[in-house]
C-alpha cells in the first residue's frame, strides 16, 4: 500500500502547473539560479531517476528542504502532524461514545418519537458539508454568543507548554499548566465538533441498524427468556458485537480526519499537516506536498492495521479462522 502510494504521490506532484523551482524562486529569480535549484531538486533528471532518488531518501528519512520555507520539512512534520492527530483524537473521542450512545437509543425506540426525532438529525449530519458547520458554529459559538475562541490553537497570551507529546492538552497538564490546558480545551471543541458531526451519523446509523439486527437473533431472545436483565443483554452482549460493524467505519473516519480535516483546519486557523499540506500544493512546494502525503498515507495503513487486529478481539471467530487457515 505504502509503495503504490508513494508512487502515486511522487507522479501527482510532478504534473501540479508551474515549475517548482522558479515558484520558491520568485519572479525576480534569474534562469540561472532557476537552473541551479532544479538540478539540486534532481528535476532536471528523468522521472525513473527522480522516482529512484525520492524513494532512496524516504529510506534514509531525508524528506528533502521545503521550497517555500527553505528548511527540512521533516521538521514541519514534526512540528504540524501532532496538531492534526490531536484534533482528530479529540473529535473521535467525541464521536463513538455519542454514536454509539445514539445508536443505542434509537434501536431501543424504534420506530417511536425519539427515533423518528434523531434518525432525520442524523441523515443531515452525515449530508452536510463539515466546512459549512465550521462556519456556522463559529458563526453562533464564537461570534454571536462569544462562548469560545474563533481561530487558532492556544490564546496568543499564553506561552505554549513545555513539548512532551506535542499534545497541547497533554502536555500542559504535565507540566501543570492549568491555564493552558483550559485555553487549549477551549480552542479544540469547536474543530472538534465541526469534524465529529459526521462520524457521529455515520455510527449511529450502524449501531441502530446492527443492534436491530443482534436483537432478533437467538441468543439475544434465550438470555431475555432466561429473565436476563436487558440493560445487561444490550450492554454486554448485543453491544459488543454491534460494534463490530461500526469498527471498519470508526477506523475510516479517523483516517479521513488525518488527511481530509483541511478545509475546518483553515476556517479555525488550526496549524495542522492538513492546511500545511494545502498552501503546500498551492505553492507547488514538492517536498512539502511528499512529506505531508506519505505521513498522513502511512498513519491510515497503521490505523487500518489496528482496526484488523481489534476485530480479533471483538469476534472472535475472526482469530478461529485465521488459526485454521495456518
Amino acid at each position: 500500500m505504502m509503495v503504490g502510494l508513494s508512487l502515486f504521490i511522487f507522479l501527482l506532484v510532478r504534473v501540479l502547473p508551474g515549475d517548482p523551482a522558479a515558484v520558491a524562486l520568485g519572479e525576480f529569480a534569474t534562469p540561472e539560479k532557476i537552473e541551479q535549484l532544479r538540478r539540486e531538486l534532481w528535476l532536471d533528471r528523468p522521472l525513473h531517476i527522480q522516482y529512484l532518488k525520492f524513494i532512496s531518501d524516504i529510506f534514509h528519512l531525508r524528506l528533502g528542504m521545503s521550497t517555500r520555507y527553505l528548511r527540512d520539512v521533516s521538521i514541519d512534520v514534526i512540528e504540524m502532524f501532532p496538531a492534526t492527530l490531536e484534533l482528530a483524537l479529540f473529535t473521535m473521542a467525541i464521536a463513538i461514545p455519542v454514536g454509539v450512545l445514539i445508536g443505542i437509543i434509537t434501536a431501543e425506540k424504534q420506530n417511536k418519537a425519539l427515533d423518528y426525532l434523531l434518525r432525520p438529525i442524523a441523515v443531515a449530519g452525515a449530508a452536510l458539508p463539515r466546512f459549512f458547520i465550521a462556519i456556522l458554529m463559529q458563526m453562533v459559538f464564537s461570534y454571536w454568543l462569544s462562548l469560545f475562541p474563533l481561530s487558532g490553537r492556544i490564546d496568543a497570551m499564553i506561552d505554549i507548554p513545555p513539548t512532551v507529546t506535542g499534545f497541547y492538552l497533554i502536555d500542559s497538564l504535565l507540566a501543570l499548566r492549568f491555564d493552558a490546558f483550559a485555553s487549549s480545551l477551549t480552542h479544540i471543541i469547536l474543530p472538534a465538533i465541526a469534524l465529529a458531526v459526521s462520524p457521529i451519523a455515520e455510527i449511529s446509523r450502524l449501531v441502530r441498524a446492527r443492534m436491530l439486527e443482534e436483537k432478533r437473533k437467538d441468543y439475544a431472545l434465550t438470555l431475555q427468556a432466561n429473565a436476563m436483565p436487558k440493560n445487561v443483554v444490550n450492554n454486554k452482549y448485543m453491544l459488543k458485537n454491534a460494534f463490530s460493524a461500526a469498527l471498519t467505519n470508526i477506523g475510516y473516519n479517523f483516517g479521513h480526519l488525518l488527511g481530509g480535516s483541511f478545509l475546518v483546519e483553515t476556517v479555525f486557523s488550526w496549524p495542522g499537516l492538513g492546511r500545511y499540506g494545502v498552501r503546500a500544493v498551492l505553492a507547488s512546494d514538492l517536498n512539502a506536498v511528499v512529506a505531508a502525503g506519505l505521513t498522513m498515507g502511512f498513519t491510515y495503513a497503521f490505523i487500518n492495521l489496528v482496526v484488523d487486529l481489534l476485530y480479533g478481539y471483538l469476534d472472535p471467530r475472526v482469530m478461529v479462522g485465521y488459526a485454521g487457515q495456518t
